[in-house]
């Protein structure tokens, strides 16, 4: 049988191209990564330092580079002068008030919503008040007791953080998302191209002809 009588696609390669298996796996790997990388500014996001911090009664000037919402917290686990502080994990009865210095208006304080506690190497506290910033610049954060209160024997630590549960949460969320979009698309990649070569190598042998046969 001649050759040239051969349907021409036998010769031609398969398609798709393996090239695409590789293809899959850089996607793969490309949301592996985005994962590891949420995952590490997630702890980050939760190991920064404390914008500010005062003893009560007392004021501290907190700089702000972003707008957003932020917190005043109580550390309860706390170090004043060198000394170690371990009280009670209740805050005493405080108000506080934080000033634009820029335009010297007061920002609303509001008793925080949801209590975030913190851990950070020998401090812990949690968030007792949130205000939000309205853009970048310096701010003055004053904290008293109520004025019913009497001051405990012990310095009462506050310190200004940003709201790293807000953001610590969407930033892992959102790694996590992406790396599950790119690994699917490329399962659904790896999918299409195994059956597609698979169909073709399939039609390719049902094209070849049949072998002539050998006479003695």
């Amino acid at each position: 049988m001649n050759n040239n009588s051969w349907p021409a696609d036998i010769a031609a390669p398969i398609r798709p191209s393996a090239i695409w298996y590789a293809i899959a796996v850089v996607i793969l790997v490309t949301g592996i990564a985005v994962g590891i990388a949420g995952g590490v500014k997630f702890v980050r996001s939760l190991l920064q330092p404390s914008l500010a911090t005062l003893v009560v009664p007392g004021s501290a000037t907190v700089e702000i580079d972003e707008p957003g919402t932020y917190m005043l917290c109580y550390e309860y686990q706390t170090v004043v002068d060198g000394t170690a502080h371990n009280l009670s994990q209740t805050a005493p009865p405080m108000r506080a008030t934080v000033t634009d210095l820029a335009t010297k208006q007061d920002i609303a304080v509001v008793v925080t919503s949801t209590s975030y506690h913190y851990a950070k190497g020998n401090r812990a506290g949690v968030s007792v008040f949130d205000f939000n910033a309205p853009g970048p610049g310096k701010y003055e954060v004053n904290v008293a007791y109520n004025e019913d209160t009497t001051p405990p024997g012990t310095p009462t630590v506050v310190t200004v953080e940003e709201n790293v549960l807000g953001l610590a949460v969407g930033t892992l969320l959102g790694s996590i998302g992406f790396a599950f979009l790119l690994g699917l698309a490329a399962l659904v990649t790896f999918i299409v191209t195994l059956v597609r070569r698979i169909g073709a190598k399939r039609r390719r042998l049902q094209q070849q002809p049949p072998p002539v046969p050998a006479y003695r």
